[in-house]
């Protein structure tokens, strides 16, 4: 999988640069810290909930040894 779509460190890097920029932007605009923290736990879990029921498991072995 790494060899055709990386291991994903970039793209966690750039989404993790936006949310921050965005929460402060948020911040400093006046909204509540608390409620942005609550909206980006509840995104989390959403997220988690998609990838938990769309992950698809690969037996490698059978590659590994053809």
């Amino acid at each position: 999988t790494n060899e055709y779509s990386g291991d994903c460190t970039t793209t966690s890097t750039v989404i993790a640069n936006k949310i921050q920029e965005e929460g402060l932007r948020y911040i400093q605009a006046g909204h509540n810290p608390i409620i942005i923290k609550r909206g980006l736990e509840k995104a989390r879990r959403v997220v988690e909930d998609y990838l938990e029921d769309t992950k698809v498991l690969f037996d490698y072995k059978d590659e590994v040894n053809p």
